[in-house]
């Protein structure tokens, strides 16, 4: 029972709301996924449905893009940000 697939239990389709929730952003940044394509969607009546597996794949994209990136490459690619002392400019 513990051990249940959760695309068995979860719903296929969401709303907005939940949708931004479980993506873990506003309403804006919804409506520009979905105009985007990165979240497919229809129009139930009125109402606009997510599905959920397009929502995980985008989570999954996220998650592969963010493989490699660690704190020492961020900071030697941005390594200007940390360099200059404060009230200085650099004129490199």
């Amino acid at each position: 029972m513990g051990n249940e697939d959760p695309t068995e239990t979860d719903p296929y389709v969401v709303g907005t709301a939940e949708a931004g929730r479980l993506g873990g952003h506003g309403k804006t940044q919804t409506f520009k996924l979905i105009k985007s394509g990165e979240y497919v969607s229809y129009l139930d009546g009125a109402v606009r449905r997510i599905t959920t597996e397009s929502i995980r794949a985008r989570i999954r994209r996220k998650l592969e893009e963010s493989r490699g990136t660690t704190k020492a490459n961020f900071l030697r690619t941005n390594r200007f940000l940390f360099c200059q002392k404060p009230g200085r400019r650099n004129t490199n």
